[in-house]
């Protein structure tokens, strides 16, 4: 998955910008948007400065980086807002972050509330619990456990075929019902065009129609997370894919 605009804001808004290079809470030099390390992992130094727009890029960059060991540790689909929290926790307080802890035990059982409670233990810095913390976990939570809008659309597609050279993925006739938590990753096959053939149909009795390959679907999105699922998951150099996916 990637972050979102959401995980970038929350960020933003508990480390803030600053454009000198100074000493965070936890005596290492910082600069930007809470970064302690230049792109080519040299530590930030005193008389550093930066520019607003290069320190939102950074953070981009960087948030993305942290959160990418979220999918490695937890087993469980996320939707993107309990992404974007976790981002924000481990961007705070370190990509390795969830590994070997008890809120990964309460994330991998789907113990939503637990997490939540859990979060809050993580509020110290050397040694001490300092109020932005807190209120920052706050934040973090109250994102995480915040419902994000469910697609329950059933459509029929017959043909889709996805090309990822040397992988090829074709998902044949069958019923596919979305998921929230999927919508990240289908937007990512398609900026990453991940599809073999598509395009918009206008000017006929199915205006927001797709084709692909062969066949009409109405829900672009749905086809792609399923496709981008085969891709992730199975690395097979042939996937068949029927029923409902989830």
């Amino acid at each position: 998955m990637e972050i979102s605009n959401n995980a970038l804001n929350l960020i933003a808004k508990w480390e803030g910008f600053r454009s000198d290079a100074y000493i965070g809470p936890d005596n290492v030099w910082t600069i930007g948007y809470g970064t302690t390390k230049w792109p080519n992992g040299k530590a930030v130094e005193k008389g550093q400065t930066i520019t607003k727009e290069d320190a939102w890029e950074l953070l981009r960059k960087q948030a993305q980086e942290h959160a990418n060991t979220i999918e490695y540790y937890v087993k469980v689909p996320l939707n993107q807002n309990q992404y974007d929290a976790l981002a924000s926790f481990q961007y705070n307080l370190g990509r390795y972050i969830l590994r070997n802890s008890a809120l990964l035990v309460y994330l991998n059982n789907k113990q939503w509330e637990q997490v939540g409670k859990e979060m809050l233990l993580y509020c110290n810095a050397n040694g001490k619990k300092l109020q932005g913390l807190v209120n920052r976990r706050l934040d973090e939570i109250a994102l995480f456990l915040k419902p994000v809008a469910v697609i329950d659309v059933s459509k029929k597609i017959e043909y889709i075929e996805i090309d990822k050279e040397p992988k090829k993925f074709r998902i044949q006739s069958g019923k596919y019902n979305s998921q929230e938590a999927m919508i990240a990753a289908m937007n990512d096959a398609l900026k990453q065009y991940y599809l073999a053939y598509a395009e918009p149909v206008k000017g006929s009795s199915n205006e927001n129609g797709w084709r692909f390959i062969s066949g009409w679907y109405n829900a672009i999105e749905e086809a792609k997370i399923i496709a981008e699922r085969a891709i992730l998951a199975n690395k097979l150099s042939y996937a068949t894919i029927r029923g409902t996916t989830h």
